[in-house]
């Protein structure tokens, strides 16, 4: 358990030196087990090429959650983060693939708990005060 660390990389940067100073100061840091950089699909390219050993997330297809499942897959992400529009379809997709299923977002305490029992299992929130107290 604990705190994981969502790092959304918005692009790779020249010859993905973005990816590559994220992947340093993860190990210099320590938090292989806990950080893992999001992006989509370009910045996933890069990220499983320079830094195969930091988990990814995939941002994504998000339109089209079958697809970002699919996504997902390709670039062997440990999770994906699905939008509030997610099909319970998609969910039970990533699930049977092994991913671990992120929401952006929940602020609501109700709220977020329909999304965890539709089978999602981490909620992005800007209110953790009023989802850990619900």
């Amino acid at each position: 358990s604990g705190v994981g660390i969502n790092i959304h990389i918005k692009n790779p940067g020249p010859d993905g030196r973005l990816v590559g100073l994220v992947r340093d100061e993860i190990a210099r840091r320590g938090l292989q087990d806990r950080a893992y950089i999001a992006g989509n699909e370009d910045v996933l390219s890069v990220a499983q090429a320079m830094a195969p050993d930091v988990a990814r997330c995939c941002l994504g297809s998000q339109k089209t959650p079958d697809q970002q499942v699919d996504v997902a897959v390709q670039f062997a992400c440990r999770r994906l983060q699905f939008r509030r529009e997610v099909t319970d379809a998609a969910i039970a997709r990533a699930k049977a693939s092994g991913l671990i299923c992120n929401l952006f977002w929940s602020d609501e305490a109700e709220d977020a708990r329909e999304y965890l029992r539709r089978g999602i299992e981490v909620i992005l929130t800007n209110r953790a005060n009023v989802l850990i107290g619900g």
